[in-house]
């Protein structure tokens, strides 16, 4: 992970914090596993161990993943709804074609759910526009327009 900021909206914190408290939630259960695994008796072929050690590492990185992403993020409050930033959700169309993404921090990406980085290039021709105007994605053998319908 990078040592810079890393951007969240409000939404994402959120769901950040909630991970951390499941998985702090789990810990202790996973930590008993591993106990009950091994007084099971031979370590080095205990199987149940094993995969109890593993699940136990697998949450404590998560934990650890999680602190550090809350400690280094910077939360991006949307100011207005004039205008494409972090959080807005835009509708848009390039001829008959219309979609609704969502621009996010770096973390939150989805895009199976139409949540853009702010940092990706379709993001980064909205970011700043306003609705009506158009917002131009350059790739390396054309460029698309889109117009921008909404904006919430």
């Amino acid at each position: 992970m990078k040592n810079s900021n890393l951007i969240l909206t409000p939404q994402g914190k959120k769901k950040l914090e909630e991970e951390l408290v499941a998985l702090r939630t789990k810990r202790p259960l996973a930590l008993e596993e591993l106990q009950r695994a091994r007084a099971m008796g031979d370590l080095k072929e205990n199987s149940a161990y094993q995969a109890a050690r593993a699940h136990l590492s697998d949450i404590d990185h998560h934990i650890i993943k999680c602190e550090l992403m809350l400690r280094r993020s910077t939360v991006v409050e949307k100011q207005d709804i004039e205008t494409v930033q972090i959080g807005s959700l835009v509708k848009i169309k390039n001829g008959s074609f219309e979609m609704i993404v969502t621009i996010v921090g770096e973390s939150e990406a989805d895009p199976k759910k139409k949540h853009i980085s702010h940092g990706s290039p379709l993001a980064k021709a909205l970011l700043g526009k306003k609705k009506g105007e158009q917002a131009s994605l350059v790739t390396e053998t054309t460029v698309i327009e889109y117009s921008i319908i909404e904006i919430t």
